[in-house]
């Protein structure tokens, strides 16, 4: 246990099994920036063997997702998370975010890169941390006014769509969503994940179907999915997954995907979160939908040796460009 000024909180970092599920998950419930991520069944699906920040007694809470990289214990998010971060419904708490890996404790790790939830908190950036851009969307107006706010592209390309009449399906599948990701990463290598990714992705969208937190919207063109979206829902936030294939890009289906699950949730209390990026022509995307650029913290602590370092700065240029090709290939 240690202890963050100002406010003298006490903070522990426990392991998976002395952290209390249901404390836990009230917690990131209740918290301001809540994300459907950090649910407590959540994480033992994506990152099996996660360990947490406490706060006090579950005033604030953190998952910690570490991996072993060449012999070197690496604290980063899993696979297609853009963030986690410390949630809470007390400001003062969600402010210790950088501050907390700045702690003793955190010297065990060679490099530590995690990002906090967009809010508009004002956090004082600190000297390890940049700003990221991320795209919100808020549903709680009528549909007409959403679709008010679209810009003329993402209109016409709506057009474009409906003209196919296409049905869409709300699929019970999660391969509906993860086979279009597998086919589409043995074309473009730059996209690949290792199966294990896929199956606990599986998981995830099949244990969230089952316990009304997700949903997987469909096309099938020739009894052959051709374009899929997959949406993570909490209290407040859900996060938005898609994907589809060469004919779906050219008939436009995620276009009319995720302009049909507008509909579906338009005047609900929720944001709709894009989950990227400062990449200019995924943010060109998502704000055609009339979503607002929102920042989040992000914190990268490097202090792998030389070669391992360089073998790094490479795998997040690949990811990069990994996730430029996500968004170039999905319209």
């Amino acid at each position: 246990m240690f202890t963050i000024s100002p406010k003298a909180f006490n903070v522990r970092i426990l392991n998976r099994k002395e952290i209390s599920d249901q404390k836990w998950d009230l917690c990131v419930g209740s918290a301001f920036n809540e994300t459907p991520l950090a649910y407590s069944w959540v994480l033992d699906i994506i990152a099996p063997g996660w360990h947490g920040v406490i706060v006090d007694d579950y005033l604030g809470v953190m998952p910690l997702t570490a991996v072993k990289r060449a012999g070197a214990s690496v604290l980063q998010m899993p696979s297609e998370i853009q963030y986690l971060g410390l949630l809470s419904a007390s400001a003062d708490v969600v402010s210790l975010f950088p501050s907390i890996l700045k702690q003793d404790y955190f010297t065990k790790y060679s490099f530590i890169a995690q990002s906090s939830v967009p809010n508009d908190q004002s956090i004082e950036l600190p000297a390890f941390g940049k700003w990221r851009t991320t795209c919100e969307l808020n549903l709680s107006s009528d549909y007409e006014r959403l679709y008010s706010q679209y810009t003329p592209s993402h209109k016409k390309n709506i057009r474009r769509f409906e003209r196919h009449n296409f049905f869409i399906e709300q699929n019970q599948k999660p391969e509906a969503y993860t086979s279009l990701k597998q086919e589409f990463a043995k074309i473009r290598p730059e996209v690949y994940v290792p199966s294990s990714h896929y199956q606990r992705f599986n998981d995830l969208i099949k244990t969230s179907i089952q316990n009304g937190s997700g949903t997987i919207l469909s096309i099938d063109k020739n009894d052959k999915t051709i374009g899929a979206v997959y949406f993570l829902c909490g209290k407040r936030r859900c996060i938005l997954f898609h994907s589809a294939d060469e004919t779906g890009r050219q008939k436009k289906t995620t276009f009319g995907l995720i302009d049909k699950y507008i509909q579906l949730q338009a005047g609900k209390n929720l944001i709709l979160d894009f989950a990227g990026s400062d990449i200019i022509s995924i943010c060109e995307f998502n704000t055609g939908f009339g979503a607002q650029k929102k920042q989040y913290m992000s914190i990268t602590i490097d202090n792998l040796p030389w070669p391992l370092r360089l073998a790094k700065k490479i795998r997040l240029k690949y990811r990069m460009n990994r996730l430029i090709s996500i968004v170039t290939n999905k319209t």
